[in-house]
């Protein structure tokens, strides 16, 4: 999921990628891992591309999201996977960018695609799982305290100024749903944007479940931290998504899906100081 990177000898490669949007990834040395996103690099030139079949498509250095613009590198290729493949997977530091790029993503697709928007993530507390059952009311009620996450970066993105109207409109026009993981089983979605967040919780029959119910026209973004794994009792090899990254099924060569591993911290001191502190206590 990092960025690969590869030093030339000489920039005529970069220069063709450049020139020509892609490049053929046979030119390159068999050898050389492609992986999902790779950065070639002569002295001062550089290009970014990104894995789609045969060929390594050239990742636009400026690209935008609505009115988001990419902090870093992995931000940039991250947009970029918004804008070009079926299925993104995106795992990252708290603060990284990860929710509030896809919420941006979300309210381009419903407001300009035409795109319905499933907020779903899986319902387990701090050292606590499947807890659906222990907040108050409906099953609305019950998901809604687990989607903070969602709903910070959608008010940011759509303004606080008449924020839950905004909300309730969608809802009554059948484009914004939220729905629990424990839930989702019998469900099918068509023409939706389905995002995941916490996808590190999710078990393999889970994250099965979720990828399943995505039909015709629908684009899953699946996002978490890998360091953050609140049932104690998984371990980071059980979780569903560290077996579809590391099985045969997963697609370094294809032009569905992508993954991308953002590393930076731009919440606050506090937050990055948590975040090393974790890093140590780990060996790493």
């Amino acid at each position: 999921m990092d960025i690969n990177v590869i030093d030339l000898e000489t920039d005529e490669l970069i220069d063709e990628a450049y020139s020509n949007g892609f490049i053929d990834r046979s030119v390159l040395h068999h050898s050389i891992d492609t992986g999902n996103f790779l950065m070639l690099r002569c002295g001062d030139k550089s290009v970014i591309l990104a894995s789609n079949g045969v060929f390594l498509n050239v990742v636009k250095p400026n690209i935008k999201l609505g009115n988001a613009v990419a902090k870093d590198k992995e931000q940039t290729c991250f947009i970029h996977a918004l804008k070009h493949y079926s299925l993104v997977i995106c795992v990252g530091n708290p603060g990284s960018g990860k929710t509030f790029l896809s919420m941006n993503h979300a309210v381009n697709r419903v407001y300009k695609g035409g795109m319905k928007l499933v907020l779903t993530k899986p319902l387990t507390q701090v050292t606590k799982s499947n807890a659906i059952g222990t907040t108050p009311g409906d099953v609305k009620d019950k998901i809604l305290p687990y989607l903070g996450s969602f709903m910070t970066a959608l008010k940011d993105v759509m303004g606080a100024d008449n924020f839950e109207d905004k909300l309730e409109r969608l809802e009554s026009q059948g484009l914004l749903s939220f729905y629990p993981i424990e839930l989702m089983r019998g469900e099918s979605f068509k023409n939706s944007l389905v995002v995941c967040d916490e996808v590190q919780n999710l078990d393999f029959h889970s994250l099965l479940t979720l990828m399943s119910r995505c039909g015709e026209g629908c684009q899953l973004l699946l996002l978490g931290d890998l360091n953050q794994i609140d049932n104690p009792k998984m371990k980071m090899q059980d979780t569903g998504i560290a077996k579809l990254l590391n099985s045969n099924t997963w697609f370094d060569n294809s032009d569905m899906g992508i993954a991308i591993k953002l590393t930076n911290c731009y919440r606050s001191g506090i937050a990055r100081l948590a975040i090393d502190f974790q890093s140590e206590m780990a060996g790493n």
